[in-house]
C-alpha cells in the first residue's frame, strides 16, 4: 500500500491539543553530530559516508549517504541511496499506530520523491521534497506520516526516487517516532526541530527570529528554556519558543538551548556565525604643533583596537616577503595565480604553500599545494594556473591538473574562494580575495568572480588581508604580461611612529610628543574573539607649524599653573618650567605656544 503525501506538519500533532489516546515517542534520531553548517553537494564515490557503526549514529546501515548540515544526504549523482534505522521497539508486539515525523529537502532544483517504509510491512509513504525545505529552514514544521498495525522490532527504511531520471539526491533529519497507546505514566516533550542554523549576522545588527514548536502531552506545568552565551530565547506562548542569535563577539557559535517541562528535557543546537566591521576612522581633532586626537567611529563586538601612527617618506620600495601579483578567474577552467619576489634578493620557495576556501565556506584549509623546491631569483615571478587554461598553461611555470590533487585542487578556485600564500613557517603571508568572515553588506562575496586583477606597481607589502584598492581590475580572461611584475623602485614608504592596543569600545586616542608641520597619518585594526579585521582606510592629520615662544622653558607668574587646551593642569604653580611637549597651553591668561 502507497500513500503519497505533501503537506507539512498535520493538524493531528497540534500542540496543546487533548488526545483520547497519547502519542508517545520511541525513536528520535537528531543527527545533531553532523558537525556542517551548510547544506552540502558535490561529487562522491560508492563509499558508505553514515557510519552506522560508530557511537554517534549507533545501529544505522547506509549506502551512498553521508553527513551534511546535522542531517544525512543521500546519493551521489546517480547512485541511489539508502539508510535504515535499527530495529524500534513498541510497547505490544504490535503498534495499531504509529506516526513518524521527520525532515526532508531535495538537493537545489533535483525532483525527488522520498519512500518512507517499515521494512517487511506492505506500507509506503512518499514524501516530494520539493515542497520545502524544511532541512535548510528549520522554522517551518516537519513532515508527519501515519503507519499501522507496526509490529515491534520494525526498522525505517528511507530511499528515493527521481521524477526526472536524472538524480535522487535528498537531505534527511530529525526523525521521531511515535506510538499512540491509550495512556502512559509518562510526560512528552518533544520539540519540531533539534537544530538551528541562523543566517550570518553582523553584530551589532537584529538577527531573524527562528521558532521551536513544542508537542506537549501528560502534564500541566510550563515549559521553560534559559538563553545561552551566544541566543537569547523570548517568552514561551502556546508552546511556541522564539530564538534569537545575540553573539557579543565574532566566530562561529554553537550553544545548545536545554528546555525543560512535565520532568522532561529536551537539547536543541544552536549555531551561527557572527562577523564584525572593519573600523572606520574620522578625521582627526585637537591638533597643535605636536599633537593631535586621532579619531573613528564606534564598533561593535571589539575586544580590542590596534591605532597605528605612521609617516610616508619617500624612499626604496622594498617587499618583506613573497607576494600575489595577478589573479585571473575567466572562462571555463582559465584560472591562474602570479607570484613575485620583490625582497630585492633570492627566496627558496621550499616550504611555501597555498591554500584556499572552498566556495566561500571560511577556512584556508582547502586544496593545499606546496610550491616546488627551487630558488625564485629577485624581481622575478612564479606563475601557475590550471591545465586546461589554453591561454597560459604554455607559459606557466606550473600547470596543475587532475594529477595535483584530483578535480579540487588549487586551481580550480571561484570568484568567493580566498586563496592564501603561506611561508615555511605556516603563516599566512599573503591573500587573495575577502575571507568569508570578511564579507558583509559592505564587501561583495563573489570579489573574484569572472575578472582579473593585477597589483599595482607602487605596492610592495604583502597583506594577511585583502585590500582591493592596491589593485588593478581588467575584464574577464585579460592575461596581458602574464609571467612578468614590475615593483617601483621608490615611493612612499610607512615609517611607524606609534602602535598602541585600546579597548574595543574606544573611540579616540591622544598621540603626543610629535614634530610640528608634518604629515602624520593613522589607521585602526580590530580584533574580535581572536579574529582581526581588515584595518580601515587611513586618515590623515597635518600638526601646526609651531609660533611665538620657541623654548622649553617657559617663566609663569606666581600662582599661575599651566593648563593644556582640554582644561588638564600639566605644570605646578612653581614658577619656571620644563619639559613640556610641544602644543599651545594656557597660563594666567597668557596663550603659550611651545615648539
Amino acid at each position: 500500500m502507497k500513500k503519497v503525501i505533501s503537506f507539512l506538519f498535520a493538524a493531528a500533532l497540534s500542540f496543546g491539543a487533548a488526545y483520547a489516546a497519547q502519542l508517545v515517542p520511541v525513536f528520535q534520531e537528531t543527527f545533531s553530530r553532523c558537525k556542517s553548517t551548510v547544506i552540502q553537494g558535490g561529487y562522491f564515490s560508492e563509499s558508505t559516508y553514515f557510519e552506522y557503526d560508530t557511537a554517534d549514529n549507533e545501529g544505522w546501515d547506509s549506502r551512498n549517504v553521508y553527513q551534511s548540515e546535522r542531517a544525512v544526504k543521500f546519493s551521489a549523482k546517480t547512485k541511489t541511496g539508502t539508510a535504515t534505522s535499527p530495529a524500534i521497539s513498541f510497547s505490544g508486539d504490535v503498534a495499531a499506530k504509529v506516526v513518524v515525523r521527520l525532515r526532508v529537502q531535495a538537493w537545489k532544483n533535483d525532483n525527488v520523491d522520498v519512500h518512507v517504509r517499515f521494512d517487511g510491512i506492505d506500507q509506503e509513504c512518499v514524501i516530494n521534497s520539493n515542497d520545502a525545505n524544511t532541512i535548510s529552514d528549520r522554522s517551518l514544521e516537519p513532515y508527519e506520516i501515519t503507519f499501522t498495525n507496526i509490529p515491534t522490532g520494525s526498522k525505517l527504511s528511507f530511499s528515493a526516487t527521481a521524477r526526472d531520471e536524472k538524480v535522487t539526491r535528498f537531505f534527511l533529519s530529525d526523525i521521531v517516532v511515535f506510538e499512540e497507546v491509550e495512556s502512559s505514566a509518562d510526560a512528552v516533550l518533544v520539540p519540531s526541530a533539534f537544530y538551528h542554523h541562523f543566517d550570518d549576522i553582523m553584530i551589532g545588527d537584529e538577527s531573524e527570529e527562528r521558532t521551536v514548536s513544542f508537542l506537549c502531552a501528560g502534564f500541566d506545568g510550563p515549559v521553560e528554556a534559559e538563553s545561552t552565551e551566544n541566543f537569547t530565547v523570548g517568552a514561551i506562548r502556546d508552546n511556541v519558543l522564539p530564538i534569537r542569535f545575540t553573539p557579543r563577539n565574532a566566530g562561529s557559535k554553537d550553544d545548545v538551548l536545554v528546555v525543560r517541562g512535565g520532568g522532561k528535557e529536551q537539547k536543541i543546537i544552536l549555531t551561527g556565525n557572527a562577523k564584525v566591521y572593519a573600523p572606520v576612522v574620522a578625521e582627526a581633532s585637537d591638533i597643535t604643533s605636536g599633537s593631535f586626537r586621532a579619531c573613528w567611529e564606534p564598533a561593535a563586538g571589539m575586544d580590542k583596537l590596534v591605532l597605528t601612527v605612521y609617516t610616508k617618506e619617500n624612499g626604496p620600495l622594498v617587499a618583506p616577503d613573497l607576494m600575489f601579483t595577478k589573479y585571473i578567474e575567466g572562462q571555463s577552467n582559465n584560472r591562474a595565480l602570479e607570484i613575485f619576489n620583490g625582497t630585492g634578493k633570492d627566496v627558496s620557495l621550499k616550504g611555501y604553500s597555498l591554500k584556499m576556501e572552498s566556495n566561500g565556506a571560511g577556512g584556508l584549509t582547502y586544496a593545499p599545494y606546496d610550491l616546488p623546491d627551487q630558488t625564485l631569483a629577485a624581481g622575478k615571478t612564479f606563475t601557475l594556473c590550471n591545465a586546461q587554461c589554453s591561454g597560459l598553461r604554455d607559459i606557466a611555470d606550473k600547470t596543475i591538473g587532475f594529477q595535483d590533487g584530483g578535480y579540487a585542487n588549487i586551481t580550480t578556485f571561484t570568484g568567493d574562494d580566498a586563496i592564501g600564500l603561506f611561508n615555511p613557517a605556516g603563516e599566512l603571508v599573503d591573500l587573495l580575495g575577502y575571507e568569508s568572515y570578511d564579507v558583509n553588506p559592505r564587501v561583495d562575496g563573489n570579489w573574484g568572480t569572472d575578472v582579473s586583477y593585477y597589483r599595482k606597481p607602487d605596492c610592495y607589502m604583502p597583506h594577511d588581508k585583502f585590500y582591493v584598492e592596491e589593485w588593478e581590475k581588467h575584464e574577464k580572461d585579460y592575461m596581458e604580461d602574464y609571467g612578468t611584475h614590475t615593483m617601483d623602485a621608490e615611493g612612499p614608504v610607512r615609517k611607524i611612529v606609534e602602535q598602541v592596543e585600546l579597548p574595543g569600545d574606544a573611540t579616540s586616542y591622544d598621540v603626543k610628543n610629535l614634530a610640528s608641520g608634518t604629515h602624520y597619518y593613522y589607521a585602526v585594526q580590530a580584533y574580535s574573539n581572536g579574529f582581526k579585521t581588515p584595518s580601515s582606510k587611513e586618515s590623515e592629520a597635518v600638526t601646526e607649524t609651531g609660533t611665538g615662544i620657541d623654548n622649553v622653558a617657559v617663566s609663569v607668574l606666581k600662582d599661575n599653573a599651566v593648563y593644556n587646551l582640554s582644561g588638564v593642569r600639566v605644570a605646578e604653580n612653581t614658577g619656571a618650567i620644563s619639559g613640556l611637549p610641544a602644543g599651545i597651553y594656557v597660563s594666567g591668561g597668557r596663550k603659550l605656544v611651545i615648539k
